[in-house]
């Protein structure tokens, strides 16, 4: 299963995209998907600093190249309040947190971030996301990402 709803997070107290990116690895962590979560935050700020996840809309979709991910995961983070992202300051309010063992990752992440990214286009996807008051309501909302992704 990509999608867990232990891995959605709502209302999240974050001053910056680290404090995002360590808060959701911790989670990843601790569900079991991570052997390592400090060399996984190290792998994701690495892929920030190349070049920042954030890419409008309010969405940012941070991930990172590390064999201490265990299997694949999709998380997803709602902050408090608006997030200012990299080094563009990026206004940013949902965050998914994509995990891929390394042995899969060239495959599986890019199905991944295909199929996000064509739901995150969607503008009203987006806005019902926005708009979900739960936890609970965004993982619904989620569910409907993991259909068209094969797990091996």
């Amino acid at each position: 299963m990509l999608i867990d709803k232990n891995m959605v997070l709502t209302n999240v107290h974050a001053d910056n995209e680290i404090d995002l990116i360590t808060i959701l690895a911790q989670r990843a962590f601790e569900m079991g998907y991570l052997s390592n979560v400090n060399e996984y935050i190290s792998a994701v700020l690495k892929r920030e600093k190349e070049f920042s996840t954030a890419f409008g809309y309010g969405v940012a979709i941070p991930h990172g190249e590390t064999e201490v991910v265990k299997s694949s995961f999709l998380g997803f983070c709602k902050p408090f309040r608006e997030v200012l992202w990299g080094t563009n300051k990026t206004p940013v309010s949902m965050v998914f947190m994509i995990g891929v063992p390394k042995k899969q990752k060239s495959t599986l992440h890019l199905k991944i971030l295909a199929d996000l990214s064509r739901h995150l286009l969607d503008s009203e996807f987006r806005d019902q996301i926005s708009k979900s008051k739960t936890a609970a309501d965004i993982y619904n909302l989620l569910i409907s990402i993991e259909k068209g992704i094969k797990i091996p």
